[in-house]
């Protein structure tokens, strides 16, 4: 008799552990499951870097996305001087993680016509990620950016009877 009490103790255990956890072949997640919906969320920074001669601005987003696979991000500027506007958009390869955690993505922005100046700027980052059920969300942001030329590195050179020796700080 306790020997049956027993058996039928540990059956009753594991159809409650069963219950509670859930079973399924496989690791107990179904074939084509996620972890939860996509989510993203991308913001631009405060300013962009322009490079040769202002065709180009380089911009860092910041993506933070959860629960799917990484999408390009795609970012515009629109510069206005006087009468003149200059445009230019660039995108991003998918080179980081749906983590949950924040991460920078660089993207070089090409000037179309002319050459972007430092100085103000409206910019625009989009991004969509999708997951493996094909649920996908999309990130924008738009905002006001600074364009400012690249910092300068400066070169000393020192020299001493019979030697020469350069440092560059940056």
């Amino acid at each position: 008799m306790r020997a049956n009490l027993i058996k039928a103790g540990a059956c009753v255990g594991v159809a409650v552990a069963i219950a509670v956890i859930g079973w399924m072949p496989g690791g107990g997640q179904a074939q084509g499951a996620t972890a939860g919906p996509p989510s993203v969320v991308v913001r631009l920074p405060n300013s962009g870097t322009e490079l040769n001669s202002g065709k180009d601005v380089r911009v860092r987003v910041s993506v933070t996305c959860a629960n799917a696979t990484p999408g390009p991000v795609t970012v515009g500027i629109v510069q206005q001087r006087g009468s003149r506007t200059v445009k230019g958009t660039g995108q991003s390869t998918a080179g980081y993680r749906c983590n949950g955690r924040t991460q920078h993505v660089g993207v070089l922005v090409h000037a179309k016509k002319g050459f972007f100046v430092p100085g103000a700027a409206n910019a625009t980052a989009d991004v969509q990620v999708c997951n493996t059920a094909n649920t996908c969300v999309n990130g924008h942001d738009a905002r006001a950016i600074s364009l400012v030329t690249p910092k300068p590195t400066t070169t000393t050179t020192t020299a001493t009877p019979g030697t020469s020796s350069t440092i560059a700080q940056g």
